[in-house]
């Protein structure tokens, strides 16, 4: 399995552009009511829209929406759901 990871920044929302296993993708990350929030875009046709970001959990679980791969958030400390505050150190 290839695993790549994805830089983000320590802000509340952002999107941004990205080659994900030879796919055109678009990323939205935004926070509502203290909670992590992704839009996952593809070719520029929406994939996922309003997914909550858990840790360890696949927010691309469902292949025949035409995304090839798996995304995930992992804390490398513990178990804590993704905060936008802590990118790059969890």
């Amino acid at each position: 399995m290839n695993y790549e990871l994805i830089p983000l920044e320590k802000t509340p929302a952002q999107s941004f552009g990205i080659v994900l296993n030879g796919q055109e993708c678009r990323i939205s990350l935004y926070t509502r009511g203290g909670s992590l929030f992704f839009d996952l875009y593809k070719d520029n046709k929406p994939i996922y829209l309003g997914s909550i970001c858990y840790d360890a959990t696949d927010l691309t679980p469902h292949q025949y929406r035409g995304f090839t791969g798996h995304i995930y958030f992992i804390d490398t400390e513990g178990t804590k759901n993704p905060d936008y505050k802590q990118f790059d150190e969890r």
